[in-house]
């Protein structure tokens, strides 16, 4: 195993590059870690999905059979973001809209 080192100039060291994708769990456990909440895969998933990480159209839920679709409340969704912006998988400044 090797690495390299390379030094850039007006590089800002707070944003953060994804080195390689968060699971569930670390997401979970960074979120519990920092702010004593819990957070289920549903809640990472409807999020995702909403900020438009998750592109399949599956859901799980059989449509014809008006099945309901549990939703994701507001205060987890903002725990989920923050989570999402420290493992790199969005910006900062992104509209959280």
């Amino acid at each position: 195993m090797f690495g390299v080192a390379v030094s850039i100039d007006n590089f800002d060291t707070e944003h953060r590059i994804q080195t390689r994708k968060a699971r569930y769990k670390d997401i979970q456990k960074w979120i519990r870690d920092n702010y004593e909440e819990h957070v289920t895969n549903l809640d990472i998933a409807n999020t995702k999905r909403k900020f438009g990480l998750i592109q399949d159209n599956h859901t799980g839920i059989d449509e014809s059979q008006n099945q309901h679709r549990p939703k994701t409340r507001e205060n987890k969704i903002k725990l989920i973001f923050e989570a999402l912006i420290h493992f790199g998988f969005i910006e900062e400044n992104i509209n959280s809209s």
